[in-house]
């Protein structure tokens, strides 16, 4: 898929295979493909010509200065190591809510909006063409205003790289000089998961967050060389609030999106959901639902009981117990002083966190599961506050520094 631009015929073919992870991953996962299609194509709803206009009236004032930028984000995901970095060396790619960050917190600020509509074609047909005008304008756009940005040693610094958006991003900070991207680990790694649905491929480096992750990568076929480690990817928060006695804990079911990962798994996870949260209420314990932000769309939300939108960091200050299949943020909650319980189930295949993270983990096929369960909400227990890491921008600065 030979691609479009000044830099096109120094480049591999291979690097240009944007959408080659969603249609693999879809083959073992049927629905995911239709997932991303469905998330870029309400991205590209709001890329059209009102709302890109404001964007681009408000984001011109926002404008970096020629060649200072020095780490330049895709989206804001890293909002902590985003604010922790010096303000004129710092700068954003996005959209309309990325624009809003900047405005706030007075970061400069690229607009790029007109990608959604060239992927979500390359995504219907599985490729994107050197024909495609409209991803030729989005490229060289891209491109020259890098180009212009950037300093001689700026970096391009991504939260996956394994979906197209962030690899077109990649490789046109190549095409435009940028000697590094980055990909920062934002979710734990599976041991039996294949390695090909993992991110870290693509870009030319990856910050992971500790060395049993690293040690699985490199099992996966990955060269050690990319890998460095950074620990995770924000600093714990030590809530205010006490951890609450046993009866009156106030527990959080984490969502994931795994409907979007094929019925199989995404009726599992609804018939887990419904079980353990009837289990909990019946039992008089106050249950809220945070959904993952990928499933803040899905209709079985309305179904489900005390949803709450917040912050991870405001879910930990408000909440005593965290409950999940396998997410990251159960990690997360554990350093930051609070319970934290896995549930495990064959179909979604997960490593036992209890093993690798000290999460306590209850099988959901288990023939005691609910009476475990609910022993587990009253346990005693002591908070263990992750204390070992040095501050993130200093974690990160180091591998920086290093490359």
């Amino acid at each position: 898929m030979k691609m479009p631009g000044n830099s096109a015929e120094k480049t591999q073919n291979d690097h240009w295979q944007l959408f080659d992870y969603v249609f693999k991953r879809d083959a073992g996962e049927r629905g995911f493909h239709d997932s991303i299609l469905s998330m870029y194509e309400r991205n590209a709803r709001w890329s059209n010509v009102i709302v890109r206009a404001f964007v681009i009236f408000l984001g011109f004032f926002l404008k970096p200065r020629a060649k200072s930028m020095k780490y330049i984000f895709w989206g804001t995901k890293y909002d902590e190591l985003i604010l922790s970095l010096p303000k004129s060396e710092t700068c954003i790619v996005g959209g309309p809510k990325q624009l809003l960050f900047c405005l706030k917190n007075g970061r400069s600020f690229i607009p790029e909006m007109k990608l959604w509509q060239p992927l979500c074609k390359g995504l219907k047909i599985g490729e994107v063409t050197g024909e495609d005008n409209l991803l030729t304008l989005v490229i060289l756009s891209l491109e020259l205003k890098i180009r212009q940005y950037s300093s001689k040693d700026a970096v391009v610094i991504v939260d996956n790289d394994s979906l197209p958006a962030q690899r077109l991003v990649i490789q046109i900070a190549r095409q435009a000089g940028i000697k590094q991207s980055i990909c920062i680990q934002h979710g734990v790694f599976q041991r039996k998961s294949p390695g090909y649905i993992l991110d870290g491929w693509f870009a030319d480096r990856l910050f992971v967050m500790n060395q049993k992750q690293k040690k699985l990568l490199i099992e996966k076929g990955m060269s050690a060389e990319k890998i460095s480690v950074m620990g995770f990817h924000s600093s714990p928060y030590i809530p205010i609030r006490p951890l609450s006695l046993p009866r009156e804990r106030k527990i959080c079911f984490l969502g994931q999106p795994w409907p979007k990962y094929g019925e199989p798994k995404g009726g599992k996870y609804l018939k887990i959901i419904d079980k353990v949260t009837r289990e909990i209420m019946a039992n008089g314990f106050e249950l809220v639902f945070k959904p993952h932000p990928w499933e803040k769309q899905e209709d079985y939300l309305k179904h489900l009981p005390n949803i709450v939108n917040c912050t991870m960091k405001e879910a930990i200050e408000n909440y005593d117990i965290f409950i999940s299949l396998t997410s990251t943020a159960l990690l997360e909650a554990k350093v930051s002083g609070r319970i934290s319980i896995q549930l495990y189930d064959p179909l979604f295949e997960s490593d036992c966190f209890d093993n690798m993270y000290g999460i306590k983990t209850l099988f959901i096929l288990d023939k005691e599961f609910e009476k475990s369960l609910i022993e587990s909400l009253e346990e005693e227990y002591s908070p263990e506050f992750d204390q070992q890491h040095a501050p993130l921008r200093d974690r990160f600065l180091k591998l920086i520094f290093d490359l």
